[in-house]
């Protein structure tokens, strides 16, 4: 923006001046799009995008999708650190009064809407939001206060949850551990969520066909094979259909 309603700069501070001004222009830090129609439409703030794996999330956007979710009051994405991709995508979640909704539901409704890479991969329930004076949400709390108990949990429930390896899934693994270069992949886990690409889809459906002689169709790593066990279930449920 620019004009004489724009303040003349930050007080004794170059740095952030030279930051957030450029030629006149102040930069708001917000980000936008315009359509069609020469409409500017606000979708987000730059510091609070979710940078997972280098594909840069707006979290404005994945609101909107999980408050259109019945039974949720209202939600926020926001940006945690994973080793790998260097942000994951999590959510806080308000249910409505009364509704025993879960967090396979939430997850389930938002990756049919979003995506496998774009929905939360954890998903947190909580009595409020914390917003501020204007009503905004304040993401960074939410990114503090999920560091403590909540990230415990969330992992804890993951792990305990995660039943031991079938015959067919220990064979899985194996084409998983070398395409996405890690060796600590579990039934539940996601390929995507993981940092599998479609390029690294493509290559394990490739596998499959080589070691297991199934031929998943396009498409089915962003499907019900997602995950390795939905992977080990989608090829033993080929085998049984060749075999009758």
């Amino acid at each position: 923006m620019r004009g004489p309603q724009i303040f003349d700069g930050y007080f004794d501070d170059p740095e952030l001046n030279a930051a957030a001004f450029e030629d006149g222009w102040f930069r708001m830090g917000d980000l936008a799009r315009i359509d069609e129609d020469g409409e500017v439409r606000l979708v987000g703030r730059a510091t609070e995008v979710i940078n997972r794996g280098g594909e840069k999330l707006a979290p404005l956007q994945i609101d909107a999708v999980l408050r259109a979710i019945p039974g949720v009051s209202d939600a926020a994405a926001f940006g945690i650190p994973h080793p790998r991709l260097g942000q994951e995508v999590v959510a806080a979640i308000v249910r409505d009064p009364g509704v025993p909704l879960t967090e396979a539901e939430v997850q389930s409704s938002a990756r049919a809407a979003l995506g496998l890479r774009r929905a939360p991969r954890h998903v947190w329930f909580v009595d409020a939001l914390p917003r501020n004076d204007a009503g905004k949400v304040l993401r960074a709390e939410l990114a503090r206060l999920w560091s403590g108990d909540a990230a415990d949990a969330a992992v804890d429930t993951v792990e305990d949850d995660a039943p031991a390896f079938s015959p067919l899934e220990a064979a899985l693994a194996g084409l998983w551990c070398g395409l996405l270069r890690r060796n600590d992949i579990r039934s539940c886990d996601d390929f995507g969520q993981l940092g599998g690409d479609a390029g690294l889809a493509a290559r394990l459906v490739e596998q499959v066909r080589e070691v297991f002689g199934v031929e998943l169709p396009p498409g089915a790593v962003e499907e019900d094979a997602d995950t390795l066990a939905g992977m080990a279930a989608r090829i033993e449920r080929a085998r049984r259909a060749v075999g009758g």
